[in-house]
């Protein structure tokens, strides 16, 4: 997947590249708009096979409503222990943080303060996970800083 993120990139880069090249040149070259073609080409091939790549597994999602009042170095505390679940050897993919500035509608809950996005391979990993010692570590140290949590889980097949 970063394999292919990467060429993306780099496919990107060189597009970038030649549409200034061309933009320099009085007459457009045929090497080069068909060089352009090929890249465009393999740049949409790249794009539609991640666009049908799903990952199987398990998405862990997971939101926070912190404590009112809390301090500056108590929320700092929190974050840098759910920083540490990304660490948990059981976890494919991580992502943390706070609720985009969307807008508002009834569908939509800006309430929660922080937000957990885990991927795990299947089941066991998510059961794993749920005994590791970081995970239990963070509970134990910042379960005094919230109000509420909530979780979804979403299999992915």
């Amino acid at each position: 997947m970063f394999r292919k993120i990467d060429t993306m990139k780099h496919i990107s880069f060189l597009l970038l590249g030649l549409a200034l090249s061309f933009s320099a040149c009085d007459t457009p070259n045929k090497e080069l708009q068909a060089e352009v073609d090929q890249l465009k080409k393999e740049l949409s091939e790249i794009q539609s096979q991640n666009m049908e790549t799903t990952k199987p597994g398990l998405i862990h999602n997971v939101y926070f409503w912190l404590k009112e009042g809390i301090s500056e170095a108590e929320k700092a505390t929190f974050i840098a222990g759910a920083r540490s679940l990304g660490t948990v050897p059981s976890v494919e993919a991580f992502y943390m943080g706070v609720h985009a500035d969307t807008e508002a509608r009834d569908v939509v809950d800006h309430s929660y303060d922080l937000s957990l996005v885990i991927h795990f391979a299947d089941q066991a990993a998510q059961d794993a996970y749920q005994v590791d010692p970081i995970h239990l570590a963070f509970i134990e140290a910042s379960s005094g800083a919230w109000t509420a949590v909530k979780v979804y889980d979403v299999a992915i097949e």
